[in-house]
């Protein structure tokens, strides 16, 4: 299934890059058919692949629809269902810029340290509308509030990353993140730029695309009906969710997406 998954990974972006000038707007929920989305965003209608990406959706037999919106502010942990989110070429806004880090600055993840979904991450925005702040819950714990004015220039450590990504770092949350994690760890946000020429997509990605604390894809993408698929041989269900992917859809059949 992790294979899947990212495979996943790898389709959407390739149906959406060629979507994204500075930024637009995907909304869910509205019952609205993605080729009518595709239009409202598209900022080239000369591009051949999205003149391929129009005709293939608007040979769908039912309205494909856009049911889920989820951001993960912090790398492996828990996220944010949102109606409406602006889209970069580094993904949803916000999405995975934060991560945790050890203190030789490897970022963590879930597969090695479990325990990170426990934490609940939520924005504080200014007068402005701006990001001020990061609200850190967890069960068992009281909030933390992590404020962003300033932060300490730290190095990174990405998996598979030739190069050292750099970061700021907030150490007020460390003694919070530790009582919660159980090791010494530090919260950091993204300010580098990751360039995709050494992930999967290096075949597809342009020198502007870039990434940030995601495993390789500035988006991922599942269906309702391939999570149904998948729950009809399992004994325990689950929920799209589990995948942790940004985009939901419904109306499309069972791993149809890996097509597109």
């Amino acid at each position: 299934m992790v294979c899947f998954f990212f495979f996943k990974q790898k389709t959407a972006y390739e149906m959406l890059r060629s979507l994204v000038g500075s930024e637009m707007c995907i909304r869910d929920r509205y019952q609205r058919r993605v080729r009518g989305a595709v239009h409202f965003a598209m900022v080239d209608s000369g591009s051949g692949r999205i003149q391929m990406l129009l005709q293939h959706l608007s040979a769908a037999s039912s309205p494909i629809t856009i049911t889920q919106l989820w951001i993960y502010p912090i790398k492996s942990c828990g996220g944010i269902s949102v109606r409406e989110s602006a889209i970069e070429r580094s993904g949803l806004l916000h999405d995975r810029e934060f991560a945790l880090i050890d203190g030789d600055g490897d970022v963590l993840t879930q597969k090695n340290h479990p325990q990170l979904a426990a934490i609940r991450p939520s924005f504080a925005f200014d007068r402005d509308g701006r990001l001020d702040g990061i609200r850190l819950r967890c069960r068992g714990h009281s909030d933390f509030l992590v404020p962003l004015h300033s932060g300490d220039p730290v190095t990174t450590r990405w998996m598979g990353h030739r190069h050292a990504l750099q970061a700021l770092c907030y150490p007020s949350a460390d003694r919070w993140l530790a009582a919660v994690v159980g090791f010494a760890c530090s919260l950091c946000k993204l300010t580098d730029h990751r360039p995709l020429d050494h992930t999967r997509l290096a075949v597809v990605a342009s020198p502007s695309d870039s990434c940030r604390y995601q495993d390789g894809s500035p988006l991922s993408i599942l269906s309702e009906a391939s999570v149904d698929a998948l729950n009809r041989k399992l004994t325990r269900p689950v929920k799209a969710s589990r995948f942790r992917p940004n985009i939901v859809v419904q109306g499309c059949g069972a791993f149809e997406e890996e097509r597109w």
